[in-house]
């Protein structure tokens, strides 16, 4: 089985370099243009299931990528709660630290790094059960950082992750294990 996990389009806090989390801000016009870029890749392959996160850009990227394809919504795809940051820009915004360097989003009304690890993990677990080929799951690039982490089993930066808006990340299911198979930037 292969799980193709598509990170949304340019977002207005995107473009703005603000915190986003759990907002429901919608797709730029660049947005847009990045989902039509994943649909050129994405329509080699024959999706048996499709999910994504209930956020509207997740929702929207997966509209125009695969058109015409019915998807189930899961809450389990949003990004990391940043709490009470959400919607500042970055560059005005301070986030506490842990100890690893990390961002503590749990310090500002967050998630912690376990409940979300917890929440991305219980969907890689859900997903072992499904009979599919191939599984499309547009999210979030928390979550796409947060699955490469976990199938490695290493703590790994996010700022050394690159994940652009509409990186697509393909694991695949070896004996009941997911592996990182291939990690594309679109831009």
């Amino acid at each position: 089985m292969r799980l193709y996990v598509i990170r949304h389009g340019q977002s207005t806090t995107n473009r703005d370099k603000s915190w986003t989390g759990w907002l429901d801000v919608p797709l730029t016009e660049q947005g847009r243009q990045d989902a039509f870029a994943a649909r050129d890749y994405l329509s080699r392959v024959h999706f048996d299931k499709v999910f994504t996160s209930d956020l509207q850009r997740a929702r929207n990227t997966a509209e125009i990528a695969l058109p015409g394809m019915e998807y189930e919504v899961l809450p389990t795809l949003r990004e990391v709660n940043v709490g009470s940051v959400a919607g500042f820009p970055y560059a005005e915004t301070t986030v506490p630290k842990k100890e690893d360097g990390s961002n503590d989003y749990y310090a500002v009304g967050g998630e912690s790094d376990e409940e979300f690890q917890g929440r991305i993990l219980s969907f890689l677990e859900m997903a072992k059960t499904l009979p599919y080929e191939n599984i499309a799951a547009f999210s979030h690039a928390g979550v796409l950082r947060t699955m490469f982490k976990l199938c490695v089993g290493a703590p790994i930066p996010f700022t050394n992750i690159l994940c652009q808006n509409c990186t697509i990340a393909i694991f695949e299911l070896v004996d009941d294990v997911w592996k990182v198979h291939s990690w594309i930037n679109m831009i």
